[in-house]
């Protein structure tokens, strides 16, 4: 299917269902590609370019949702967008990006490629390439990249600005992936060893990461 041209959301899902989004051409529409406040969903193999935001995720109770093979393309505001209920303290809005040993998802020329606040959001074998900046994790927000005995195989790149935005005082594991090489302690192949970074690391544009507090950190 192609949804375009919408003026406000080509989709808006909610309700207590499971909902599969597969295979769906989204693009071109000024506000929003998908608005998403149902209780379970998947989406896989969608191409979901040049929306003001490609898919937010939007929800205050619990929700859990899986992305797998999805692309996100030029949109103005978010690529994926989270956002649950901050008094919860992100426990109960979980949004599976990609999976260990399984298949994750491509997002370039974004203004952001992933917006975390308020909710759990683990980031496996995705692409985050030339984005204004990769992934911020705001407020709440729990990110996470891999770990030690799972890491996360994504490549973060050439974002305009920096490959993960830390804006919250939580430490974000990020084992595993490959960066800017030779920036910021990165090595020639773009791979860290295992090295925590502690805020505040302030944001320069081309760089790996950025830490806005003094009790944020980043665990490579």
């Amino acid at each position: 299917n192609t949804l375009e041209g919408n003026r406000k959301a080509a989709l808006y899902l909610c309700g207590d269902g499971t909902f599969q989004i597969v295979s769906n051409d989204i693009r071109r529409n000024p506000e929003s590609g998908i608005v998403l406040r149902a209780r379970e969903s998947f989406l896989k193999g969608n191409n979901i370019s040049y929306n003001g935001d490609g898919l937010l995720i939007h929800s205050v109770s619990e929700l859990e949702s899986c992305l797998e093979e999805n692309i996100f393309y030029g949109n103005t505001g978010v690529g994926v967008g989270v956002l649950g209920d901050p008094e919860d303290m992100g426990q109960n809005v979980v949004v599976h990006i990609g999976r260990p040993g399984g298949v994750g998802n491509t997002f370039s020329n974004n203004e952001s490629g992933v917006y975390v606040q308020n909710a759990r959001v683990p980031i496996y074998h995705t692409i985050l390439q030339e984005n204004r900046t990769g992934v911020i994790a705001s407020q709440n927000g729990f990110v996470s990249l891999g770990s030690f005995h799972t890491p996360g195989g994504n490549t973060i790149r050439n974002s305009t600005n920096v490959g993960l935005a830390n804006r919250s005082d939580r430490r974000i594991p990020a084992p595993g992936n490959t960066w800017n090489p030779s920036v910021q302690g990165a090595d020639a192949e773009g791979h860290y060893a295992g090295d925590l970074v502690r805020g505040p690391v302030p944001p320069l544009d081309g760089n790996n990461f950025s830490i806005s507090s003094s009790y944020g950190t980043i665990q490579f």
